[in-house]
């Protein structure tokens, strides 16, 4: 992709470059005595060795040795766009001869691998395409770019030109934009990775060609076609059929046959399914029936509420089909790949629970509103496991004498036992419930299967020993456990085997720290003392000190470790910290702290970089504060003018500073007069306040599930619209949309809107009273009793000495505030007395 100038040009850099550096004669010059081309050429010199440092390099450098296969070229766009995302913006050091402190471009690097700015934009537009037609593709998945990826035959012209076909027809008959639209939008957004090197030749051609692709646009007859885009895909394919009954050479001659679009032949059109979730249960119905009478084939599934199977042939007869009552009640129309389904007989056939996956418990009497994990499944039944609510059995002493019955899997290995008729694996209940009764959830929260994470019983580095097979009798550890396959890596002087779990039994040593999971002392951690054949005794220290030694069994521990590092100005009790960390100053939120990353500018170890990990004066690499250069961790979070500190209630955060360094966990409170928060450390579920400043965050998440309540009924309980029933539109950080009686959007306060459940969009909970309230307005609102005949009116009979002034829902001149602004198109309550923008971080449906 490279012209042969800019080829020479980076030789001739490159033996500059190599002669600079080893020309004993070589002066470096002040960095203000350099040209721009000079100092470039300075920064270049020394990316080029961190680029040849890089894990990648080797990975580049031997598929370009290989021969140049469509697949090849690939695998070097995604290396070399790793390298580009992972060097670009590292700052030279403070005392390099030519470019002190110089950030380094992306040019820089691309320059360094003698790649041009050209190559550059096509690695971008192809990776780009890639990700959004190519395997498990953002927009859909298209059987012909899978099929050139594995030609060695064709070129990446060839899957350019492809791509670009592709597009134009999505966009065409999905997004309602045409080929010069998409074409101009393109030419706007393009990126440049050269910001020093004139490319206004590059970008003459490029118009040229445009213009000339546009004339041959206006002079191609249109066909009139029902959907353009699957037409153009089926005749592809019935191309590409023909060409696996020809010779590779046949092959090679024909790949330019297939861009070129046949015209004036109409094929039978090819239905799919395609996927429409609504946001209520009530809109999926009457949508399914009124589809249904228009003649399309439609399918519900008990545990999906919300989602509707249609067969159609584009998403444009979806969208043409479906209510005009209900068109803004449904999220995007999804394509549903052909591996999961092409028929909805087919796919009726198999009304199954999706294995390994996580549902919801809607009807049952004791785990109503728990989450579990499916087994298996068949038409009218799952199979999961649940955290069990009960215990089974009643434990007085330390151990309890009863015969556990194994539970053996298909190759006869015990992975768990059955106690009064219930079994248990892991630690967790194996539970059958049917179908209907359970509704499939596809991010839980972490809360909720907190349980089953803890209790996986096989982890990282665990000794175990192969019972089964060939390598009966063999110690090793555990590396690269893969549970959705039930598959591991044993790792055995210094060889690897790879084995099922089923074959495996945990091995257990003297001094092991396990933590058990199950039984009447479930939670406790200890160590190791005696070993038994089914049974082990473990030491349990008490908060007093003293320590207990307890008997339970093999299946109801596991392998527990500190997933962070403590510090030497830790506290430590028995091996935790007990008492909350205290606040760091300016001072000491400004100097050395473990997860600073350190450069090392002059000594042995020149160039180094690391991770601060612990503080010690013990180190095993004394180094002199005078020869680093420590930069504070990157990505935490920051005070900013339009975000503030961009972190609330249920975000996950991790510490990347001070003492809790690599510690993450659920954010349950902000101060942020303060600028601290209080979050629970999921290595023990200790609670640990840090500043703001320290945590970098994970994963916008909500520990509340109020996203579940936008499109549905709440309650304003403060203001001046107190004591009235609203749709909720949206969910903000302060502020949130409703709408009033059917009229326009109004925006108030998060603390005065409460969910039917009793919680407020703030995620604390109605006080007792309010609460009370609140049942009583929301049971007025059903009429229980016929109304009686016109009466005359009684008088009001006195109200008690002790009985309030005023009603909960009476408007008094207290709620009435005078608005300070008010945003485009919102009309906002005279109780919200915020800005005239919308608040950040709003969740829209």
């Amino acid at each position: 992709m490279s012209s042969p100038s800019q080829i020479n040009e980076d030789e001739e850099l490159a033996s500059r470059l190599a002669v600079e550096s080893k020309t004993p004669n070589y002066h470096p010059m002040h960095p203000h005595q350099l040209t721009t081309e000079e100092r470039d050429n300075a920064i270049i010199r020394w990316i080029k060795l961190q680029v040849e440092d890089h894990l990648e390099f080797s990975l580049y450098t031997e598929s370009k040795a290989k021969m140049p296969h469509l697949s090849k070229v690939i695998k070097q766009y995604m290396i070399v766009s790793v390298m580009l995302g992972q060097l670009s913006g590292m700052i030279t050091p403070i005392d390099y001869d030519g470019a002190p402190s110089c950030t380094v471009k992306m040019n820089h690097v691309l320059r360094a691998l003698h790649l041009d700015s050209a190559w550059d934009e096509a690695h971008h537009e192809t990776l780009t395409f890639l990700s959004w037609y190519g395997p498990n593709g953002t927009r859909y998945e298209d059987s012909r770019v899978h099929t050139m990826i594995e030609d060695n035959s064709a070129s990446i012209a060839m899957l350019q030109q492809l791509f670009r076909l592709i597009d134009t027809a999505y966009t065409e008959d999905v997004l309602g934009s045409s080929s010069q639209q998409i074409k101009a939008k393109a030419k706007r957004c393009k990126l440049s990775a050269n910001t020093f090197v004139d490319i206004a030749a590059v970008e003459d051609d490029e118009q040229e060609d445009s213009e000339e692709d546009s004339e041959e646009l206006v002079c191609r007859p249109q066909a009139v076609e029902p959907s353009g885009k699957l037409s153009f895909q089926q005749r592809i394919d019935a191309i590409i059929n023909q060409f696996d009954r020809r010779t590779p050479e046949q092959t090679t001659h024909s790949w330019l046959e297939v861009l070129q679009v046949l015209e004036g032949i109409v094929l039978p059109l090819k239905k799919s399914i395609f996927i429409v979730d609504f946001f209520s249960a009530g809109a999926r119905t009457f949508s399914c029936k009124y589809m249904s009478s228009r003649g399309l084939q439609v399918m519900t599934l008990p545990w999906l509420p919300h989602r509707l199977y249609i067969k159609a042939s584009s998403p444009l007869e979806v969208q043409k089909n479906l209510p005009s009552s209900h068109h803004h009640a449904y999220k995007e129309v999804v394509h549903l790949p052909s591996q999961e389904g092409t028929s909805l007989t087919v796919f009726k056939s198999h009304k199954t629970l999706p294995c390994q996956s996580w549902v919801h418990i809607k009807k049952s009497t004791l785990y109503k509103g728990n989450v579990g994990y499916v087994e298996s499944s068949d038409q009218n039944t799952a199979a999961m496991i649940v955290a069990p609510c009960q215990r089974p059995y009643d434990i007085t002493k330390q151990l309890a004498n009863l015969d556990l019955e194994p539970i053996l899997s298909s190759s006869g290995a015990a992975i768990g036992y059955i106690c009064s008729g219930q079994h248990f694996v892991h630690g967790l209940l194996r539970l059958s419930l049917p179908v209907h009764a359970l509704e499939v959830v596809e991010i839980p929260h972490p809360d909720d299967i907190k349980y089953h994470t803890n209790t996986q019983f096989w982890r990282e580095k665990d000794e175990v020993e192969i019972h089964e097979g060939d390598l009966a009798g063999m110690v090793g550890t555990l590396g690269n456990i893969n549970l959705a396959e039930r598959t591991a890596i044993v790792i055995c002087n210094d060889h690897d085997f790879h084995c099922s779990l089923c074959k495996l039994r945990r091995k257990f040593s003297l001094g092991n720290m396990v933590k058990i999971i199950a039984g009447p002392f479930g939670g406790d951690t200890g160590y190791v003392v005696d070993v038994w054949e089914d049974t082990i005794a473990v030491a349990i220290i008490q908060e007093n000190g003293m320590s207990d030694n307890v008997k339970v069994s093999k299946y109801l521990v596991q392998s527990y470790l500190q997933e962070h590092v403590w510090s030497c100005s830790t506290e430590h009790i028995h091996g935790h910290a007990y008492l909350p960390l205290p606040s760091l100053s300016r001072d000491e939120e400004e100097g050395v702290l473990a997860g600073d990353v350190v450069v090392v500018y002059s000594g042995p170890y020149i160039g180094k970089r690391g991770t601060i990990e612990w503080i010690t004066p013990d180190g095993m690499v004394l180094m002199d504060l005078y020869d680093l250069h420590v930069e504070p961790a990157p990505h935490t979070l920051s005070l900013s003018k339009d975000k503030g500190y961009n972190v609330a209630v249920g975000n996950i955060v991790e510490v990347a500073r001070g003492t809790w360094h690599c510690c993450q966990g659920v954010v349950n409170t902000v101060d942020f007069t303060k600028a601290l928060i209080e979050m629970v450390c999921s290595a023990d579920g200790k609670w640990i306040t840090m500043p703001i400043t320290l945590c970098c965050k994970i994963k916008e998440c909500s520990d509340s599930g109020l996203s579940s309540f936008i499109g549905r009924d709440v309650w304003v309980i403060s203001g001046d619209k107190k004591g009235t029933r609203a749709m909720l539109h949206s969910i903000g950080r302060m502020t949130s949309l409703v709408a009033l009686f059917g009229h326009q959007l109004i925006q108030l306060k998060n603390n005065q809107i409460a969910t039917p459940t009793g919680l407020l969009l703030d995620g604390t909970a109605l006080p007792a009273q309010l609460l009370q309230a609140l049942m009583s307005l929301h049971s007025l609102s059903f009429m229980t009793a016929p109304v009686p005949l016109h009466t005359a009116t009684p008088p009001p009979s006195p109200a008690p000495s002790d009985a309030p002034l005023e009603a909960p829902w009476v408007i008094t001149p207290n709620d009435i505030t005078p608005p300070e602004g008010l945003p485009n198109n919102v009309t906002q309550s005279s109780t919200s007395n915020t800005n005239d923008t919308l608040d950040y971080d709003t969740f829209l449906p």
